[in-house]
Order: C-alpha cells, then structure tokens, then sequence
C-alpha cells in the first residue's frame, strides 16, 4: 500500500499478521480487519522498506553514522539485496 503519506519504497503492514492494506482502501475497512482478525478496534499499523527488486518486506540489519543523520542497512532475505534509508537528523 502506497498512501500519499508513505513514501515510495515503504509500505504499512499489519503489526499483527503481515497483512497489506491495499492502495485507496478506507479507514473502516482497515478498522474492520482488525476487528474480525483481532478482536480489537486498535489498529496497530508499522512502517516497512520494501525491496527494490523484489517488493518483499526487508528486515533491518544496523544503523550507520551518515553526514547530516544516520543510514539504516535493511537486507532482503528474497534475493539478498542490501538497502541503505537515510534519515537526516534536524
């Protein structure tokens, strides 16, 4: 799923089960899943990096000092690609 408001490259998945909300879906519906697959009307949403190759979810490795912020190392167990996400630091 690919909101406005998540960059390109990251995806929310299900805290839960791994589930992917698709692109456009509603807020009730979203709550719905998490009723029925749950029991809870919390909705409890993370943010994922996908893999560029492959757009599975990658998993985080370690945090380098980069200029200016850090660099997070993400690797993909699919195809083993590495992933660098820089995050500035104000």
């Amino acid at each position: 799923m690919n909101a406005p408001d998540v960059p390109v490259g990251m995806a929310l998945r299900c805290k839960h089960c791994g589930w992917f909300p698709s692109e456009g879906l509603s807020m009730g519906v979203v709550v719905a899943h998490f009723d029925t697959e749950h029991h809870t009307t919390e909705v409890h949403l993370e943010l994922v990096v996908l893999c560029q190759r492959c757009d599975t979810p990658m998993e985080f490795e370690r945090t380098l000092t980069a200029q200016n912020g850090f660099r997070d190392v993400f690797y993909c167990h699919t195809c083993h690609r590495v992933r660098q996400v820089t995050r500035h630091e104000p």
